[in-house]
């Protein structure tokens, strides 16, 4: 990938904005000991002149995605913004430059937290749009709370539905997106364990072309975010996901971070190795409370 590009992902319909970031033990996303490089992700959906833009990536990046999404997005074309995480920084970071450079017409707020401005609109150097005089267009911007799960909406005028899942494995409040017209699934903060020795990627994984193994995959839920897991009853966590990949044709996985997974072999392989870790989770010593301090 050169310095800018977007990737596409589904047939001009889908393209990732990925960009790298250092794996040095100073960020919270991967255990302290990994080392290489993670890829930043924000996704912009295309059908025709509307688009969706799912998280907006962090602030370091904030003019490659704005020059990515001004290559991508005719003259006269429509943007939403949905960031999938108001609480990270990854998702909201760059919704005002957003909507100050684009025409973005709606900002959506996770179902439970509406009002996303206020949620997003955490640039030092802009004047908040919650205060008076303040907020630029964000302010102008209809913020509008994304349908509940189980709900859709039509992208385009040819039927393209993006569908809201619940999310059966996740931190803070998020929710999983499905792309009808693309096949692909949005997991937020799961399946967010591939990453690479060098920033140049590649960021798209087909097939078998990652070495990962399922230890090395348990390692990382365990010593990241997910380290709760160890004891936990798992049994509705994995009814769910079984739930969304006997329900759903899934041809691509797009994590908030890490690669994208492509191609049901990539993703068979995945899946089964998160199965296969949550049906030994409840069995294993669970993790103390401290797990975040510990001295590795």
């Amino acid at each position: 990938m050169q310095d800018g590009e977007a990737l596409e992902i589904g047939d001009g319909q889908l393209f990732a904005l990925s960009h790298p970031y250092a794996l040095d033990g100073r960020v919270s996303t991967h255990p302290k000991e990994a080392r290489g490089f993670a890829s930043s992700n924000a996704y912009l959906v295309a059908e025709g002149e509307e688009h969706l833009l799912i998280d907006t990536g962090l602030s370091v990046h904030e003019e490659a995605i704005l020059a990515q999404l001004g290559s991508l997005i005719e003259p006269g074309g429509r943007l939403s913004v949905y960031p999938l995480r108001l609480g990270e920084f990854s998702g909201v970071c760059n919704v005002r430059p957003v909507a100050e450079r684009f025409d973005v017409d709606v900002v959506y707020g996770v179902f439970g937290m509406p009002d996303p401005a206020e949620w997003s609109d955490i640039r030092p150097e802009y004047r908040p749009s919650i205060v008076e005089g303040g907020g630029g267009r964000l302010r102008e911007v209809e913020q509008r709370q994304a349908p509940p799960v189980g709900k859709a909406f039509e992208i385009g005028s040819e039927g393209r539905e993006i569908q809201f899942l619940a999310a059966p494995l996740k931190l803070l409040p998020t929710v999983w997106l499905y792309d009808t017209g693309t096949r692909t699934l949005f997991s937020s903060d799961s399946f967010t364990w591939l990453w690479r020795p060098t920033e140049a990627g590649p960021w798209v994984v087909e097939g078998d072309e990652d070495p990962i193994s399922a230890e090395a995959v348990q390692d990382y839920l365990f010593a990241s975010r997910f380290w709760w897991l160890p004891g936990a009853d798992t049994d509705r966590i994995r009814s769910e996901l079984a739930t969304i990949f006997d329900e759903y044709e899934i041809e691509a996985i797009a994590p908030c971070f890490g690669c994208v997974l492509k191609g049901r072999d990539a993703i068979g392989r995945h899946y089964q190795m998160l199965d296969d870790i949550l049906r030994r989770a409840p069995e294993l010593p669970k993790a103390d409370v401290a797990t975040g301090r510990w001295e590795r």
